[in-house]
């Protein structure tokens, strides 16, 4: 079956490919597994951004395959606790799975090159991509050229947000969160992690790496109510207007952003649910 044949599948319910699915505010990913009539994920057209969450809890999903690269082994061995070492694998295979899917090759085949500050990108490939993990979950990004950036975080009870906030954001955003505490206390955290991710996500898509001065040299809009929006950029990370961002929700008492440049709008979102694809489960 061809890619545009694939497209035109129509979907059982609740494994629908929405287009236009999010336009900034709470909009949240569909609950549901991988499309079952597409056995491997479909490399996005210019126009569209995939996204993919999944529980790196799963234990089939923490298995030691052969998949990872040496350095990767090593890099999960680092981890102190086994709960922390099964959720890298978790997020590298699922990511290498995912990525060799839509590149047409195998998962072990997969090679990573790095930027300056530490992005990941794919070596000999156009296709561009982001993860981000909090608490067990993750949230990935692939669009067919870059940039884009993604972060998700739990909202979780922190200490001393407006001492962070003075400390690492922008003087508008301390500010800002500032009002918020005092006039609606009940908003503070999510304000905070909604700065956060959307400040987080920005410098990941730039590429310009996650520092006290870029944290500073731009600012976002806070309020969870209020669409997420680059304020003002001192940086050189570039022309606020050349960038998009997206606020989303993809489990409840999480939060999380998607930057990319241009205008994008066409949106495909998948959960990978309680089954494993035949193809994942056939190469453990």
């Amino acid at each position: 079956m061809s890619r545009e044949e694939r497209r035109a599948t129509p979907l059982p319910d609740g494994d629908r490919r929405p287009t236009n699915q999010f336009h900034g505010g709470h909009a949240a990913p569909p609950s549901s597994r991988f499309p079952p009539l597409v056995e491997r994920p479909l490399p996005p057209l210019d126009d569209e951004i995939h996204l993919y969450t999944w529980n790196l809890d799963r234990p089939d999903l923490q298995i030691d395959a052969d998949w990872m690269s040496r350095d990767e082994r090593n890099r999960a061995e680092r981890f102190r606790f086994e709960r922390d070492r099964g959720r890298f694998r978790a997020a590298r295979q699922t990511l290498r799975w995912i990525l060799g899917s839509c590149c047409g090759s195998s998962p072990d085949a997969i090679r990573f090159d790095y930027g300056g500050a530490g992005k990941p990108y794919l070596f000999g490939s156009e296709l561009a991509f982001n993860l981000s993990h909090s608490a067990g979950r993750a949230l990935l990004a692939v669009v067919s050229r870059g940039p884009v950036g993604v972060d998700l975080e739990e909202i979780r009870p922190i200490g001393g947000l407006l001492t962070i906030a003075e400390r690492y954001f922008s003087p508008i955003e301390a500010a800002e969160l500032t009002r918020i505490s005092g006039r609606f206390p009940g908003l503070a955290r999510q304000a905070f992690f909604r700065c956060w991710t959307r400040k987080e996500a920005f410098l990941k898509a730039s590429g310009a790496g996650l520092s006290e001065e870029a944290l500073r040299a731009f600012a976002v809009s806070c309020h969870p109510d209020e669409a997420p929006r680059l304020l003002i950029d001192n940086s050189s990370i570039g022309d606020r207007s050349g960038w998009s961002l997206t606020d989303v929700a993809p489990y409840d008492g999480f939060v999380g952003a998607v930057v990319t440049s241009g205008s994008r709008r066409r949106w495909s979102a998948w959960e990978l649910g309680s089954e494993l694809p035949p193809s994942v489960s056939a190469s453990r």
